[in-house]
């Protein structure tokens, strides 16, 4: 069993349209179908009986700028909230680099960096209707992923709420998984993880970035190198993250 997913599938769908997403996806499963035949034989093993998934996909599509598996952005414009240790590589990193963070109140010792994201060109959530949502869930799921598809379908509860038993009752046998959530309101609470803002705040925003130096990372780490029984892993084990 082997998982081969995409993401940004939001922006996919923008520019080329749902017709081609599934002659692509037809396509594309069959170049993994074809590539995991040729690598089970050399390696003397039977083929994966699964071979395709639709992961959540958050941080590595953060990296390239696109949304999230099939998701689309929840705001076009969104302030992003990090939360480090206060003292650590990266909090001195950010406030050697100017960059003021905000104390968290909940969470003593820990500091709040905020940045703010364009997130694609691609519709928001808000503007794209529950039950299309479930459409390209269930494409997606058969089309491409024989593994479940990751999706949390966002619905308006004043517009969409008493709609949801018959859209489950609709798709639910067309798919394997999927979660439900209301819109959030743009600063439902204090120091969001991830708020929507508008563009003219944005653009503010964005002036106010400052250059990040990293160089005071490697410092850092070379004043205070990891040590104890995790000093010699490098990049992720199970939870734990090092770096060097």
């Amino acid at each position: 069993r082997i998982g081969i997913s995409k993401t940004g599938v939001a922006e996919w769908l923008s520019n080329i349209g749902s017709f081609s997403y599934i002659r692509l996806s037809r396509d594309d499963y069959g170049v993994v179908k074809k590539t995991a035949h040729f690598y089970a034989k050399e390696a003397g093993v039977p083929d994966p009986i699964r071979l395709t998934t639709m992961k959540p996909s958050g941080s590595v599509s953060l990296l390239v700028g696109v949304s999230s598996g099939i998701h689309y952005p929840t705001f076009p414009y969104a302030i992003r909230r990090i939360r480090v240790a206060a003292d650590s590589p990266i909090d001195l990193v950010m406030s050697g680099s100017g960059i003021k963070p905000e104390t968290s109140l909940k969470e003593p010792g820990t500091h709040i960096y905020s940045f703010p994201i364009e997130q694609s060109k691609a519709r928001p959530a808000t503007s794209v209707s529950a039950w299309e949502q479930f459409a390209l869930l269930a494409t997606t799921q058969r089309e491409w992923s024989d593994n479940a598809v990751s999706c949390t379908i966002y619905f308006d509860p004043e517009t969409e709420g008493d709609q949801i038993e018959f859209m489950l009752g609709h798709f639910v046998p067309l798919i394997k998984s999927v979660s439900m959530l209301p819109h959030t309101p743009a600063g439902a609470y204090d120091l969001m993880p991830y708020e929507g803002i508008t563009k003219e705040r944005y653009e503010e925003e964005i002036k106010k970035l400052k250059p990040i130096n990293w160089n005071l990372y490697r410092e850092k780490q070379e004043s205070a190198p990891l040590s104890g029984p995790d000093s010699s892993i490098l990049f992720c084990d199970n939870d734990i993250c090092a770096t060097e």
